[in-house]
Order: C-alpha cells, then sequence, then structure tokens
C-alpha cells in the first residue's frame, strides 16, 4: 500500500525515482524574479536546503520541480523543470523538419542538436510547440533573445513549420531543400 501511494496511486508498481521540489513563498519568489534572492534559502521535499543562487544556477539541471506557496490562500501551483527533451520529443521534431530548418543548411536532424525557440533561459518549455531540431552552428548563432539586437536572427514556429526570421527584419525564410517536401510538416500541410 505504501509503495502505491508513493507511485501515486493504487495499482501502480514498479520502482519510483522521488524527485524532491523546491519550496517557496510568493514574496520570496517575488525576490528571485527581482534578482534580489540569492541569499535566501529555501526548503526542498527532501528534507535539504538551496539557497536562491543555487536554485538560479539549476536552471542546467535535467529535472527538478518548484511549487509556488502564497502565505494566505497556500499552494498556488506547481512548476518542472526539465530543460532537455525526451527521445519521444526528439523523434517527432526530427521527422517534422528532416534538416535543420536554417535556410540552405543540410545538417540531418538526426546531427542536429534540438532547439529552443523561447529559449530556456527567457523562460522558453520543454514541449513541442517551443522546439526544433537546429544544427549546432545554426543553434549556437540563433538571437535567443529578443530584446537585444539581432544579430544572426532567429528560428520561430508559423503556421506550416519552423521559419528563421532574418536579422534585417525581412520576411521569414525557410529551408527550401528538395528533401524536406518529405518531411512530416511537409505531408500534412499538402
Amino acid at each position: 500500500m505504501f509503495d502505491a501511494l508513493l507511485a501515486g496511486g493504487a495499482g501502480v508498481s514498479g520502482p519510483v525515482t522521488p524527485v524532491p521540489h523546491v519550496v517557496i513563498g510568493l514574496p520570496d519568489y517575488a525576490k528571485l524574479l527581482r534578482q534580489e534572492g540569492d541569499e535566501t534559502t529555501f526548503a526542498l521535499t527532501d528534507g535539504t536546503t538551496i539557497t536562491g543562487a543555487e536554485l538560479v544556477a539549476r536552471e542546467m539541471a535535467t529535472v527538478g520541480v518548484v511549487g509556488l506557496y502564497d502565505p494566505i490562500s497556500g499552494g498556488v501551483n506547481m512548476y518542472r523543470e526539465e530543460r532537455f527533451a525526451t527521445w519521444k520529443q526528439r523523434m517527432l521534431l526530427a521527422a517534422e523538419t528532416i534538416l535543420c530548418p536554417h535556410p540552405g543548411c543540410t545538417t540531418p536532424a538526426s546531427q542536429c542538436q534540438v532547439h529552443h525557440l523561447t529559449a530556456w533561459e527567457q523562460g522558453g518549455e520543454t514541449n513541442i510547440e517551443n522546439l526544433s531540431m537546429a544544427c549546432a552552428v545554426h543553434n549556437s548563432r540563433n538571437d535567443d533573445d529578443p530584446n537585444a539586437p539581432p544579430r544572426n536572427g532567429r528560428l520561430e514556429r508559423r503556421p506550416g513549420g519552423v521559419v528563421h526570421l532574418p536579422p534585417d527584419g525581412g520576411p521569414p525564410r525557410t529551408n527550401i531543400h528538395p528533401i524536406r517536401q518529405l518531411s512530416a510538416m511537409a505531408l500534412i500541410n499538402k
């Protein structure tokens, strides 16, 4: 029975990997957002503690959970932090693009990296709507900060697929390599 409760329900079996989450009050969360909470200490549900600075550094962690709590109403929301795409997401994204979506790039999706269209550092989530494949070169050159002056342009999801927005503000461009006509996105848009 204890195992079933730990797993989240009756009848669930198999090993359970507990994921500790951070407990943050709204006032402390506001301090973190203002970059004033580096020395604030927070509790984790595994009985350990973490400072605000360590929590921000955890942004690079693969999995973490943050719970937000209000002093009056209690639990507000739970956020799951997972920076890296799952195997399933990678397979779907590779089929969607076949090649890096940057115009003129011939790097196959199987050799690409998963790219956050809204950067992880800018609050972008790791979900299919916010991901695309991109070769290492175009992933690293992407203008991740939309508020910074454009240098190389950026990838963005539009109806019909992922496009490149050039830094000069010109019209969105796509990779027109012939094999992309056989990608999952091209097939469903016929």
